[in-house]
């Protein structure tokens, strides 16, 4: 530990003159924080839960000190501040291919008015996108907080992704009032284009 405290000293007393800590975001600082007390969270412990480590170093006038976090919570705060940055993204992906859909299928929006129809494109589309775009990257950032490689991460919040998609699917399929939403939707596509096949092919309707 000693030679640890020594390491920092001079690691200080270089960096100092140019403070390139001062660069660094509040996001960042927490998430090398994180990684540091992953690291000292190594070393056997009197307390998992409650062991700091008083450092002889000093920031901003203030003694540092490291809190050893159990892993849990690391992964559920990263995991929280990864799904906060990607869902504006999500946001704004699926309003734009809500509206490039509402632009595309006018027949079927006609059919079914705005209303049934965006919710039918929300039973549709919206929990795969959000498995792909916030899920995944949320996970993948909390498995990495919490120790696992690069590779470890990506294939555990793909298999993770996958498996929340295909069971959130399943959900809205047989559960009211998103079946109802989701067989109105379907139907109206297969009502257009048996019309469309038909007039194609010039056949009358029986009505």
């Amino acid at each position: 530990m000693h030679r640890l405290l020594h390491m920092f000293e001079l690691a200080w007393n270089v960096t100092e003159p140019a403070q390139p800590m001062a660069m660094v975001g509040e996001s960042q600082m927490d998430r090398m924080h994180g990684r540091s007390a992953l690291l000292a969270a190594k070393l056997p412990p009197e307390d998992t839960l409650s062991l700091y480590v008083n450092c002889a170093t000093r920031v901003a006038g203030r003694p540092a000190r490291l809190v050893l976090t159990p892993v849990p919570e690391i992964l559920s705060s990263a995991f929280v501040e990864r799904a906060s940055e990607q869902l504006p993204w999500f946001a704004a992906v699926l309003l734009v291919l809500a509206a490039i859909t509402s632009l595309v299928s006018s027949e079927r929006r006609r059919r079914l008015g705005l209303t049934k129809f965006l919710l039918g494109y929300l039973c549709i589309a919206a929990l795969p996108l959000f498995g792909v775009i916030v899920l995944r990257s949320a996970l993948r950032e909390g498995l990495e907080q919490a120790g696992h490689g690069w590779w470890a991460a990506l294939w555990l919040s793909l298999f993770w992704m996958v498996t929340f998609i295909v069971v959130a699917q399943w959900v809205v399929r047989r559960m009211p009032p998103t079946r109802g939403w989701l067989r109105d939707y379907r139907q109206a596509g297969r009502d257009i284009w048996r019309d469309r096949l038909a007039r194609w092919f010039g056949i009358r309707s029986r009505d």
